[in-house]
């Protein structure tokens, strides 16, 4: 009796002992548990190479927007803005559906994680807002000019902005530029300045105007006469890009207004012809 109850109290003691040691024993995960981990796929599948569409940061947007003057209220102005979001870097154009003739305007700035954004035309005009969620947008246009409160936002499939293609190359330097600039003017020799020609080019007070528009209506003569005067740096463009610029403040007896031809220096850091005005434009 004694001899069994000593056995059952060893059997016991040694089946709590294995116990203690599953139990306390450190673990070491099978080579299945460790692959049953989740994966990045970000790592596993990287984005094709110039692909944006697999790029997580990246969104496209559609801004219908509703501009109010702070001067007078009932003097609106329509716009639509397409725009890239690729980090807190913004690209896209701005659409005056109210002025069709402005055609569209590129536009570039930042947005923070907060919402708040801030961008600038291409001629110019500043824009400052917040997105209040993902499908309402508020803020101010020429400096609280012009404020739009909740107008609408459309998400967009990622590829549906399309930007201008590059152009082909002209000169990066100005001297050589200007030569071949007043050459192609000298032999009226249109193709050659259509390849000089800035894809935002403006012409009076049109943006993006077409070539053969710019042409058709083209002043050779006093373009000539303006280009004789030679040219002098201008303020930065918009996006901070060189200019130059030739004016002619008196072009002909009893003009309202001076021959101003402009050139800016791409972001390709090529030289191309920006823009045109003449006299009663």
């Amino acid at each position: 009796m004694d001899r069994g109850a000593t056995g059952w109290k060893a059997l016991l003691l040694a089946t709590l002992c294995q116990l203690a040691i599953w139990c306390f024993s450190p673990m070491t995960p099978s080579m299945d548990a460790a692959n049953a981990r989740p994966l990045d796929v970000r790592q596993t599948q990287p984005p094709a190479e110039g692909s944006v569409t697999d790029n997580e940061s990246v969104s496209e947007q559609r801004w219908h927007l509703v501009v109010h003057s702070q001067k007078n209220p009932n003097n609106t102005i329509q716009v639509t803005i397409y725009i890239r979001r690729d980090g807190q870097i913004l690209k896209g154009f701005a659409k005056y559906d109210s002025w069709p003739g402005t055609g569209t305007l590129e536009i570039r700035g930042k947005i923070d994680e907060a919402g708040a954004f801030a961008f600038v035309e291409e001629g110019g005009v500043n824009w400052s807002g917040r997105l209040l969620s993902d499908h309402e947008i508020s803020g101010f246009r020429d400096n609280a000019a012009w404020p739009f409160n909740v107008t609408s936002v459309d998400q967009l499939p990622v590829g549906t902005i399309v930007f201008p293609k590059a152009i082909g190359p002209t000169s990066d330097q100005w001297g050589a530029f200007f030569a071949q600039f007043k050459t192609a003017v000298r032999n009226r020799d249109t193709p050659a300045l259509k390849r000089m020609m800035s894809t935002s080019f403006e012409y009076g007070d049109s943006f993006h105007a077409a070539p053969e528009q710019v042409f058709k209506d083209l002043d050779w003569g006093q373009l000539e006469r303006t280009l004789s005067l030679g040219t002098s740096l201008s303020k930065p463009s918009a996006f901070g890009r060189p200019t130059r610029a030739a004016i002619n403040r008196s072009p002909c007896k009893g003009c309202t207004y001076e021959v101003f031809v402009s050139f800016v220096q791409d972001d390709d850091n090529q030289w191309r012809w920006s823009a045109i005005t003449f006299p009663g434009d």
